[in-house]
């Protein structure tokens, strides 16, 4: 898998993890938070409604056979389903979401392309969770938060201080 995007190193495409309110389109409007981590072409869900919570897998070989029914590229359609889940780096690419409790109390959660100028969507794939019991689930979630909270402190100090040593050496030029 290659990213499109550039800027990121080796590790952090093949190793990432992003928290995203998903919005679907069902009846209910309802609001998941879906903690997605993606390595080695395997995703590693958690979701949550507030209520209730689950947890799936996606592995590199359903992956495949999704890129397959999608009639895509392996490559561009794992690009798409990050960028899809994650809701990281969408550019102008537009996604639908729908929700299904299955027996069991499984969660199949469907996302769609949505060509928002022609009015079409296509499926991209379906994945199903396990229900979990909340504490746990939720516990990932606020672990994934709290460490993203802490490493966006940690940018905005060294942004602050590479700022000081540029203001510095301004004064100093000028």
């Amino acid at each position: 898998y290659r990213s499109m995007d550039a800027d990121n190193t080796d590790e952090e495409i093949r190793s990432r993890r992003s928290l995203a309110i998903i919005e679907t389109d069902d009846e209910k409007a309802s609001s998941l938070y879906v903690l997605t981590e993606f390595e080695n072409s395997t995703f590693t869900f958690t979701a949550s409604n507030g209520s209730k919570t689950w947890a799936g897998k996606v592995s590199s070989r359903e992956v495949k056979a999704m890129a397959g029914r999608a009639d895509m590229p392996e490559d561009l359609f794992l690009d798409e389903m990050l960028k899809a889940l994650t809701k990281e780096n969408v550019g102008n690419l537009n996604f639908a979401y729908s929700v299904r409790t299955a027996p069991g109390d499984l969660l199949e959660l469907t996302f769609k392309r949505h060509l928002v100028a022609d009015d079409i969507r296509f499926q991209l794939g379906t994945v199903v969770m396990q229900p979990q019991p909340p504490d746990r689930a939720h516990a990932r979630i606020l672990r994934y938060s709290v460490d993203a909270i802490a490493s966006l402190k940690e940018q905005v100090a060294e942004s602050n201080r590479e700022k000081a040593r540029l203001v510095s050496e301004r004064q100093v030029a000028l």
